[in-house]
């Protein structure tokens, strides 16, 4: 049974270690000098939840699937980015843990080998509350 938010995607100040940084403008560990965890190329969410609500995974899925273009028409070099270099690494974002779902789960994801669309299904039923809540373990909450 998989347990979320995702075992290798952590908060940005939680101080947990992480590889890459993946939420938006810079890590907060780089900024002190600690470290340098950002990717090759910028990868965060450029649908902000906050803005946008559970619409903006839905967005974001567009995006990297390259149904999103004009300025955001890179959605499938991060994706392709993703798959090549996230591979069992952990990833550091400002929403993980503050909501059912995180967009760095999805680069976890594709680098561990899964589809997009198998992704898509499964967080965007988690949202819409299509997964059993016994599988959500958010710092305590219930889905």
């Amino acid at each position: 049974m998989k347990r979320y938010p995702h075992p290798r995607v952590v908060h940005a100040k939680s101080g947990a270690a992480f590889d890459y940084y993946v939420g938006r403008g810079s890590c907060p560990a780089c900024e002190r000098g600690w470290c340098d965890h950002k990717p090759a190329i910028p990868m965060g969410n450029p649908f902000r939840l906050e803005e946008h609500g559970d619409a903006a995974m839905v967005m974001f899925f567009d995006w990297l699937s390259g149904q999103r273009g004009g300025y955001l028409s890179r959605g499938q070099d991060v994706a392709e980015h993703a798959r090549r270099t996230m591979g069992g690494k952990t990833v550091a974002c400002w929403c993980a843990g503050r909501y059912p779902v995180c967009h760095g789960e999805v680069y976890v994801r594709l680098g561990d080998g899964e589809a997009l669309d198998a992704i898509r299904a499964d967080m965007l039923g988690r949202l819409t509350g299509k997964v059993d809540a016994s599988q959500c373990a958010l710092f305590g909450r219930d889905a």
